[in-house]
């Protein structure tokens, strides 16, 4: 799992200072940055990928040791899919179900 983690506390500098509704467009531009060279990468790499954005946010940020104003906006979950050849699935260690 490959989480997404906005700084709100860094948006602002981004924006000039701006509004609430700038900052959300900021982390989710980043956030669709960041979750397409995710796919990128994987097509790439003959992985699966799926981005959600229901997980428990609060346990990860828990789990990850996130500060405040760190904030997981979605998770990018990757591994090998079920079609891939048996030479490629060797190639490559399997990534447990999450």
């Amino acid at each position: 799992m490959l989480p997404s983690i906005s700084f709100s506390s860094r948006i602002p500098a981004k924006t000039g200072g701006g509004s609430s509704e700038d900052t959300l467009l900021y982390i989710g531009a980043d956030t669709g940055f960041i979750s397409q060279n995710i796919y990128l990468f994987c097509a790439s790499e003959g992985l699966a990928t799926v981005v959600r954005a229901s997980v428990d946010r609060a346990a990860l940020a828990k789990a990850l040791g996130l500060r405040p104003e760190q904030r997981i906006v979605a998770c990018a979950i990757c591994g090998v899919p079920e079609t891939v050849s048996c030479r490629a699935a060797m190639l490559r260690p399997k990534i447990a179900s999450l």
